[in-house]
């Protein structure tokens, strides 16, 4: 599930160097316990910018966002570091990877927007002509 955006490390700032411990299991067998070392780099980031515009899709329909309707920059021209985490999903539908139709995601970053990875689906249930989530 890794590679489905799944798994995120958050750096509280508190340290150059940090770790985490983990083993893998099947259900019946287990590896050894593995360190996963992480070293953190001190970006000079800016104010984040987001620039937003209504996406139109037909009922029961799925549109891409792309970047003419969703865009972010923080000033490091590294979009693969800038996450949308979504903290109100539609109602109406959900946000998916296109790769992946029918799973749900609450995150997803820019450099995905930029490479037309990322797709709201209408559930086709809303009696509602228009629909948000952010």
């Amino acid at each position: 599930m890794v590679n489905m955006n799944l798994l995120r490390y958050v750096n509280t700032g508190a340290k150059a160097q940090d770790f985490f411990v983990f083993y893998l299991s099947d259900g019946e067998n287990q590896s050894p316990r593995q360190h996963f070392h992480i070293s953190v780099k001190d970006l000079e980031k800016g104010n984040i910018a987001v620039f937003v515009k209504p996406a139109n899709v037909s009922r029961g329909d799925r549109v891409v966002l792309t970047t003419d309707v969703l865009l972010a920059t923080d000033g490091t021209e590294k979009p693969e570091e800038l996450l949308y985490i979504v903290t109100d999903p539609p109602a109406h539908g959900h946000v998916e990877y296109i790769k992946h139709p029918g799973v749900a995601i609450a995150t997803f970053s820019q450099m995905d927007v930029a490479a037309n990875l990322v797709a709201y689906v209408h559930d086709n249930r809303a009696t509602a002509p228009t629909e948000t989530f952010r």
